[in-house]
């Protein structure tokens, strides 16, 4: 089911990272890196990356092969661009993590009264 954000986000020719965040339910930091490394069709004004809304929704549809495409070379490209895909977002979950980890292990420390001594 869409939410009116993500109805209201297709009308715009051109997105920014926050809308295609916002409409692939990920965090702008990743699609930031998915655009860096080219997996998602974008292109930067400045410093800004922006994304073409008829890129981004036929890269997606290429992710997802239609019933009608059923050849050979359709299903080797959908693999390519999921695993693609699929590879940074277990990088980006990971280096996430191991972020979150390592700024809590230090909390840690002090909120339990360990001080190394």
């Amino acid at each position: 089911m869409s939410s009116p954000n993500d109805i209201s986000i297709l009308h715009h020719e051109v997105l920014t990272l926050h809308e295609v965040a916002a409409y692939l339910r990920v965090s702008r930091v990743t699609v930031w890196r998915w655009c860096q490394q080219g997996i998602i069709p974008a292109f930067q004004v400045g410093r800004y990356w922006r994304v073409r809304r008829k890129d981004l929704l036929q890269h997606i549809e290429q992710l997802q092969p239609s019933p009608q495409k059923h050849n050979h070379q359709a299903e080797t490209e959908a693999n390519s661009n999921y695993s693609s895909l699929t590879q940074a977002m277990e990088e980006t979950s990971v280096e996430e993590v191991e972020l979150a980890e390592g700024s809590s292990g230090n909390d840690s420390h002090s909120r339990h009264g360990n001080t190394g001594l």
